[in-house]
């Protein structure tokens, strides 16, 4: 008899405990609840947290531009240079400027032998740095437009470089290829013939390969139906300010000196090719 009040006992006590975890658990409806309750927390943002998005946000369209923006001037300026490539080839050797700028020009214009293009478009970062010993720029205008003029192509097939040559070394010409120094010598002539281009700190464009020249290399240039075949006779580094000293020498037989900066990312320092002509062809 003892024994069976025991056992009752023991399972009200089971029933009693049993209840009162129940009790104490969440049921499912409040766990529901709590859910939706949470939900409605982590949506809710403050005005603070909205404003980072938005900085993150721009921050990243930033640096999509700046990285995409080195190429997409890259690209307007082959197209450009493609052109000029192909008015070089079918010249007429025609060198009569027009007279009188275009109202409005979309990207380039060809133009009898030569190509109008925006003077402020596709500029290069930090050509405004590249001091190459005048005070100003040479070709400065205060045309919204500039028209370049090819005289021709300059190749160095060791390092793969090909240009098209332009008239003036100015900022606009040298978006476009090489330039020649108008005060120097004429490229064929008696003298030096000074010719400048860019070197980049981030690709293999325009004169950023002319380090890797050798003395006994050859440089050629295409122009009037002539090929003009040029011998690197010395190379040398110089720092920019000694430039001025260099441009023109009108005591050497007939020889052109290429340029280009030098000693990057501060490019305070010039180098310069030198090369020698040895002979003069027909073009084929």
């Amino acid at each position: 008899m003892k024994s069976n009040k025991l056992d009752n006992l023991n399972l009200d006590k089971d029933k009693i405990d049993a209840k009162n975890i129940s009790d104490a658990l969440p049921n499912e409806k409040d766990l529901s609840n709590q859910g939706k309750k949470k939900g409605k927390t982590k949506k809710k943002k403050t005005w603070f947290s909205r404003f980072l998005d938005i900085v993150i946000v721009v921050l990243i369209a930033i640096g999509l531009f700046l990285i995409i923006r080195p190429f997409y001037i890259a690209y307007q300026q082959d197209k450009v240079m493609d052109d000029l490539t192909k008015l070089i080839k079918t010249t007429n050797n025609d060198t009569t400027k027009p007279t009188s700028t275009p109202d409005k020009i979309d990207g380039a214009l060809i133009d009898g032998n030569g190509i109008w293009v925006d003077a402020n478009a596709n500029r290069i970062e930090g050509e405004a740095l590249e001091d190459f010993g005048q005070e100003e720029d040479p070709n400065a205008t205060t045309s919204p437009y500039f028209y370049l003029e090819p005289l021709g192509m300059i190749q160095i097939d060791s390092v793969n470089i090909n240009l098209p040559l332009l008239k003036g070394a100015g900022y606009v010409p040298l978006r476009y290829g090489a330039g020649w120094y108008e005060d120097s010598a004429e490229i064929g002539n008696p003298g030096r013939a000074t010719i400048l281009g860019h070197s980049a700190y981030t690709n293999d464009r325009f004169f950023s390969k002319l380090k890797d020249v050798k003395v006994g290399e050859k440089i050629r240039i295409t122009r009037q139906n002539k090929v003009y075949e040029y011998n690197i006779s010395n190379i040398e580094i110089i720092p920019q300010g000694e430039l001025i000293n260099y441009l023109t020498n009108p005591d050497v037989s007939s020889q052109i000196m290429l340029i280009t900066c030098h000693n990057a990312p501060s490019w305070n320092q010039r180098l310069l090719v030198f090369a020698d002509l040895v002979s003069v062809k027909d073009a084929k």
